[in-house]
């Protein structure tokens, strides 16, 4: 059977990935009154007395040392905060990638803050998105395995840590992993896992959400988990097109470690459209770093926030303390400097997009008339049938809103691309008795794969035309298709993926290429009150390219340790 991997994009601003859920950049400085402030002198990872065999290690003197200094160092600054800035609060503190505080304002003066003694900077704490199948032929895992380890044990005992909106554990895709070796094996829905990123769950930006599940988010993060390290496994009850394939991630063998900086309750998720703050992401790489992770995994991606990006230089410091670091770059492209951050970072490898040997496509026959071709995304399949396609009679051609829109009951909708999110427009043909929407790029512009957005209704089926296509297709009959593959040339560059060279710096991004085009991975089926299930799904993003380069990193460091020394 054809092997595969899996990699997405954004599914969560729902972050990531090649599928998008706006046409905004996928992060902004969040402007929500929450800061970091980086105090003069090096962290811990800088040190090479912190560090053993070129890695860092918590239990060094040398770290010892310079934590005891950085403490009395930020004690000093809180006695001085406690005086020009009463009302603000410390919420967070970095030592080991970072010599920073993370601060609540609560109306404080930042200026007045930036005067203390011993402050080198302050910034706002930025808002960060997700970013997303191709076969691992593509990346000739099969001939380093046949090389090397076999399949299943590729990556054996190497950790990586994934920085993402969490894993869902009992999916079929990870069914290999031993519980008694951390990482994602927890159990039960709405447990905590043992490397939860806790500022994220429980910290400063935690809004508590009764009824909500643990992992109503995760599916963003089950799918780059996957194609790091899923299992060998045989799909079972998933579709005619894949059921009896048999897949496996590049690195099978690796533990995976859940670091869950989006969950559907926190603060970000909540008020900023499914997002993430800068300082609980860099809390995340502190607490991977001192986990002893050796790859970190960050399919995510934010505005670049200056010359001296807060997250960018976090980033770096892992490498300084010996992790591989693994970024998507974005899905701001095909423009020049929209590689975003932390991929803009000098020492992490940040990935772009390349296409699979295969897409997936729908079929659109005008009956007694031609065929056009659509792309299918993250809502409910077609079934064949045929439909009277109209477009939308709003006041703006968008369906942003309802203004002036008149009853498309029992029609399709054909609806233009534009400032809000796909689900927002699907609903809203939805609301007016459309049986379903074909929505339409821009002029000039491919159609791409549309994500959902949490809390909207997904029953309503949708695909994407070409603005061309879609005026062919006004006021006809035609019969829309459930989804087929489709042969297409791989290892091109996907439309979406950033291009470099990275703001500000100039440095030359994105530093490798992987598959992140129509990528088979595992994922979860929810609804808002629960985890329905374990499902598979096709993803489009420089999401689903990162995991691809992060599992051959674990499956190197298996056979080659040395490689990891620093």
């Amino acid at each position: 059977m054809l092997a595969v991997a899996l990699l997405a994009v954004t599914v969560l601003s729902p972050l990531s990935a090649g599928a998008q859920t706006t046409d905004d950049p996928t992060a902004t400085v969040s402007g929500n009154d929450y800061v970091i402030v980086t105090l003069t002198g090096s962290p811990a990872a800088a040190d090479d007395s912190t560090k053993t065999n070129g890695r860092f290690d918590p239990a060094s003197k040398g770290y010892q040392k310079a934590l005891s200094r950085m403490q009395r160092q930020h004690e000093r600054f809180a006695d001085q905060l406690a005086r020009v800035a009463p009302d603000a609060e410390v919420v967070d503190e970095y030592f080991i990638t970072a010599n920073a505080v993370a601060l609540k304002l609560n109306g404080s003066s930042l200026s007045k803050i930036g005067k203390i003694a011993g402050v080198e900077k302050t910034a706002e704490s930025a808002l960060y998105s997700l970013d997303l199948s191709t076969s691992v032929d593509l990346i000739y895992a099969p001939d380093f395995w046949s090389a090397t380890t076999g399949r299943a044990d590729a990556g054996e005992g190497v950790k990586v840590g994934i920085i993402d909106s969490g894993i869902y554990p009992d999916h079929p895709f990870f069914r290999c992993k031993d519980v008694h070796f951390g990482g994602i094996y927890y159990s039960g829905v709405g447990m905590a896992p043992p490397n939860a990123a806790l500022p994220a769950y429980f910290g400063p930006h935690y809004i508590p959400a009764p009824g909500w599940p643990l992992y109503f988010s995760a599916a963003h993060g089950t799918h780059v988990a996957g194609i790091i390290g899923g299992c060998v496994t045989t799909i079972e009850d998933y579709s005619d097109l894949w059921d009896g394939t048999t897949v496996s991630g590049v690195a099978p063998g690796a533990e995976l470690h859940d670091y869950n900086v989006f969950p559907a309750f926190g603060a970000g998720y909540v008020a900023f459209g499914g997002s993430a703050f800068s300082d609980d992401i860099a809390h995340a790489i502190e607490d991977a770093v001192a986990d002893g992770m050796q790859v970190i995994n960050m399919s995510l991606g934010g505005t670049v926030q200056g010359p001296h990006d807060f997250l960018a230089e976090v980033a770096n410091e892992a490498v300084e303390a010996g992790v591989v670091v693994v970024t998507s770059a974005g899905n701001e492209g095909p423009g020049w400097y929209t590689v975003g951050s932390p991929g803009s970072a000098s020492e992490v490898i940040a990935t772009g997009a390349t296409t699979n040997t295969r897409t997936t496509g729908v079929v659109i026959e005008v009956v007694d008339g031609d065929e056009y071709h659509a792309v299918p995304g993250e809502f409910p399949n077609f079934d064949g049938s045929t439909y009277n396609l109209v477009l939308w009679t709003g006041d703006d051609s968008e369906a942003c809103s309802l203004s002036g829109n008149e009853s498309h009951s029992g029609k399709v909708v054909l609806i233009s691309r534009g400032t809000c999110s796909f689900s927002q427009k699907i609903e809203n043909a939805y609301l007016t008795g459309a049986l379903g929407a074909v929505v339409y790029n821009y002029p000039g512009q491919e159609p791409i794969i549309m994500a959902t957005s949490p809390g909207f209704p997904d029953e309503v089926p949708a695909v994407m035309v070409s603005y061309d296509d879609a005026m062919e297709l006004v006021d006809t009959s035609a019969s829309i298709s459930a989804p087929d593959t489709i042969p297409t040339t791989p290892d091109e560059i996907a439309d979406f993926s950033s291009r470099g060279p990275a703001p500000f710096t100039n440095i030359i991004k994105p530093d490798v290429m992987a598959p992140g085009v129509d990528i088979l991975s595992s994922t979860m089926e929810f609804n808002l009150n629960s985890v329905t299930g374990s499902t598979w799904e096709l993803y489009n993003g420089t999401s689903m390219a990162a995991p691809h380069v992060a599992g051959s990193a674990a499956a190197l460091l298996c056979r080659e340790p040395r490689l990891g020394r620093g």
